[in-house]
């Protein structure tokens, strides 16, 4: 037995409309720290039958799924309605309409700092998953929110108690950050490329992603709440199945390595004159020393930071943004196995998020999944795939 789906319509507060079993196509995405989307399609008359008006937005297609027999249902994501196309199908002349949508992170891109410049609310220090969470709250959350002077002003907040932001863990590494005028969305996307920065020059500074996830209010219904990973988004799993290409669970793999772009050291000039001038330099030994000839400089201007901690964190992004990159890239493969290949079901043996251990060009390798793209026709045939994401050294 194969995997089984359902696909409820919510309105915007969560609570069931309709079974949605009657699509011509279902294509959806999960994905890791970016957005995340689903494309429905229905015969338009088959549609309307059932559901006036059309559409509405923020109406929610909220997706579950059982990989298998024995396996109970799990939601995979909720998506809420943007759009809504209707045309008319060349091939019979059927008139159909596609719906689209996008995950809970859609949320953080309709907020943004708007507070006055170099107060606290747009200059801050703090662990990087703390300060996520902080610039969520103050733009977000009911109770918490403020207007462009400080005050809170829950005309601003998310609906209350249907929109909730995790405690704060402590758990990132500490950076400073100035973000007047821009879209949370980019703020926090910006947070966790540089707990990266930092953690590919330091790794005992926690690399940090995020995510905006459903979760069951108290009455039932279905909300969403901002959290924080450390480390990793998924599982793992480098001591589960071994993804390869003799082993049939993967497709298509390339795998470079490029130093085209290199940079291994930085001089970060901050405010300042001549040799007044705040500057901090850093290095990467370890790359410098691959050749004779292999020190790449660049100079980063940091004119807004006047103090040396915003200068390490310039220095560290400079350095995380030039290395070397040795990238896979792979499609990772939902295959039931046979006598000679293992299993790697998605949902069981590997999922979004999940380190998996990789095999090819005579190397091993520890791959995060970033992606996840799931098809389904009418027939209910499903195709996945899952996609890696570089691995610099």
């Amino acid at each position: 037995m194969g995997a089984t789906y359902e696909f409820w319509l919510t309105d915007d507060s969560g609570n069931k409309m309709f079974l949605l079993d009657k699509y011509s196509s279902v294509y959806y995405t999960r994905c890791c720290n970016i957005l995340s989307t689903i494309q429905m399609s229905f015969a338009f008359k088959e549609w309307f039958s059932q559901v006036k008006p059309f559409f509405q937005p923020d109406w929610r297609i909220d997706v579950w799924r059982c990989p298998g027999q024995g396996y109970p249902m799990r939601r995979e994501e909720m998506y809420m309605l943007r759009k809504a196309e209707i045309y008319t199908r060349k091939s019979d002349g059927i008139q159909m309409i596609i719906l689209r949508g996008r995950n809970g992170m859609e949320l953080l891109n309709r907020r943004s700092v708007i507070q006055f410049e170099e107060t606290s609310y747009t200059d801050k220090t703090d662990y990087i998953d703390d300060m996520m969470k902080e610039i969520v709250r103050e733009q977000c959350l009911y109770g918490s929110c403020l207007n462009i002077s400080g005050a809170v002003d829950n005309d601003r907040g998310f609906p209350v108690d249907e929109f909730v932001v995790q405690e704060d863990l402590s758990l990132g590494p500490e950076t400073t950050l100035s973000c007047p005028d821009r879209v949370v969305f980019d703020i926090v996307k910006e947070l966790r490329e540089t707990s990266f920065a930092l953690n590919y020059s330091d790794e005992t500074k926690r690399k940090i992603y995020y995510s905006v996830s459903p979760f069951i209010m108290t009455d039932g219904r279905v909300g969403y709440r901002f959290e924080t990973y450390a480390d990793l988004r998924g599982a793992d799993r480098t001591n589960g199945v071994i993804f390869s290409v003799e082993n049939g669970n993967m497709l298509e793999p390339t795998y470079e390595e490029n130093h085209y772009d290199e940079i291994n050291a930085c001089y970060a000039k901050g405010q300042g004159l001549e040799n007044e001038r705040l500057t901090y330099e850093l290095e990467n030994l370890t790359l410098i020393q691959k050749s004779r000839w292999n020190r790449c400089e660049e100079v980063r201007t940091a004119t807004n930071e006047d103090g040396e901690d915003g200068l390490i964190t310039a220095a560290n992004t400079a350095l995380a943004e030039g290395r070397p990159i040795f990238m896979l890239d792979a499609t990772f493969l939902n295959t039931p196995g046979s006598e000679y290949t293992p299993r790697s079901l998605y949902g069981i043996d590997w999922d979004m998020g999940d380190l998996i251990p990789v095999n090819y060009a005579g190397k091993q390798f520890d791959i995060e999944i970033c992606s996840v793209g799931v098809s389904i026709d009418e027939d209910g045939s499903e195709s996945i795939i899952g996609r890696s994401v570089e691995n610099g050294e």
